[in-house]
């Protein structure tokens, strides 16, 4: 992404030039857009632009209108889902976040010159992922609770799983779950099932699309 810094008279500018379209407030992007410039992994495997600007828009609580309009002006979604993330985590307008964004800065550069904290991103991390553990049926607090404990997110909703077929509390659950086990060998030990465990965990891996927070990779990380 060839996202240019700009100045503050820049800056304002881009502000004045916002329009609106059918009540649609439209930002103008960062760059034009030929598509051959993002992530290889996006044409291989054929995005639905209009699923992932949903997906982006309903996670951040963004307008799915204002993702596509980045996105088929050049911007990835990959950074997109970065801007999108440091900008919920500073307060900021995705706007703001992307500009700052260049060839030649890491988005860990963006989070400092933003002055936005570990802390803030943390949170933002963990806020996240409790929302999308509410999709397994888990209520946000007791997701928050867990997740502030440092416990990991697939542990919550596996664990979450089985207090529901066992009638176990989560905290009982998770009891069960050592460095030296499998969330298999904990369904066997309570009495549920292989063949029924296997179809919950499919059924759960559907409710977390991908980056969306069953594969969790740590809750200090920038992406999401």
């Amino acid at each position: 992404m060839n996202v240019k810094k700009i100045s503050q008279t820049a800056m304002a500018a881009l502000v004045a030039a916002t329009f609106l379209v059918g009540g649609l407030a439209v930002l103008p992007t960062v760059q034009a857009a030929d598509g051959a410039d993002r992530p290889a992994i996006e044409q291989r495997h054929k995005i639905n632009p209009e699923q992932m600007a949903e997906h982006i828009a309903t996670t951040f609580s963004l307008n799915k209108d204002t993702v596509l309009q980045y996105y088929n002006n050049g911007t990835s979604f990959k950074d997109i889902r970065h801007a999108a993330f440091l900008a919920k985590a500073g307060n900021l307008s995705l706007d703001t976040v992307l500009q700052t964004k260049t060839d030649s800065n890491s988005w860990q550069d963006v989070a400092q010159t933003l002055k936005i904290s570990p802390q803030q991103i943390k949170a933002t991390r963990i806020d996240l992922q409790a929302n999308h553990l509410t999709k397994a049926g888990l209520d946000k607090q007791a997701a928050l609770d867990l997740l502030n404990q440092g416990y990991h997110p697939r542990d919550i909703a596996c664990a979450n799983q089985l207090s529901k077929d066992t009638g176990k509390s989560i905290t009982d659950v998770l009891f069960y779950k050592k460095i030296n086990n499998t969330w298999q060998d904990v369904a066997t030990t309570l009495g549920v099932s292989p063949e029924q465990f296997k179809q919950e965990m499919k059924n759960l891996k559907g409710s977390f699309p991908h980056h969306g927070g069953f594969h969790h990779r740590g809750t200090d990380r920038i992406a999401y």
